[in-house]
């Protein structure tokens, strides 16, 4: 029987931990559901292992001596955020990482919208003439309100229309850099 990959690898050395084992399983089944089965695999394989390296030994023995070995399960698209183990193909992150960036962006958001309300109300001394005439002429502050709330709901949308174009047009010339500081947009757009 020929195998795949290099000549080690077909080798019955289940204590070996120097290949990655991906397993695709049909939609009906969890991930979940595979770790009972795949820890039985430990005392059909790697307990005969363990017996012919270390002789008597057993899975009590084994266990009573404080050792442990498991199996775990995690779907492939968890790995990147959700995996602790030290030693993956590429290198990790974390979803803590993702949710003090969110943090970050949040707040930042949150400090542009005050200085906008500064701005508009800043804005808005200047056009107090405007206002008086306004008054003068039999607008009622309701009118005036609405005016305002509208421009700066139009501003807004405007604002985020165009920062949306610009987004677009700069992303490709931004994923055209070596070593890109976005290789997650990578993901993004081929993902979707």
């Amino acid at each position: 029987m020929a195998m795949a990959g290099t000549a080690d690898s077909g080798e019955n050395e289940w204590g070996s931990m120097n290949y990655y084992t991906f397993v695709k399983l049909i939609p009906s089944v969890n991930s979940t559901d595979f770790k009972e089965p795949l820890q039985s695999m430990l005392e059909k394989y790697m307990l005969p292992w363990a017996q012919e390296t270390f002789p008597g030994m057993t899975a009590e023995a084994f266990a009573a001596s404080g050792n442990y070995l498991r199996y775990h399960t995690m779907p492939l698209i968890d790995i990147h955020l959700y995996s602790a183990r030290q030693s993956e193909m590429s290198a990790n992150s974390s979803i803590q990482n993702v949710y003090i960036l969110s943090f970050i962006g949040l707040f930042l958001l949150v400090l542009a919208s005050v200085n906008f309300m500064n701005l508009s109300t800043a804005h808005s001394l200047k056009r107090a003439k405007e206002v008086g005439v306004r008054k003068t002429l039999g607008s009622n502050k309701r009118d005036l309100v609405r005016q305002f709330l509208t421009e700066s709901g139009l501003i807004s949308f405007i604002s985020l229309i165009l920062a949306l174009i610009i987004a677009i047009v700069a992303l490709p010339f931004l994923m055209n850099f070596p070593a890109s500081p976005f290789p997650f947009l990578i993901q993004i757009r081929f993902s979707g």
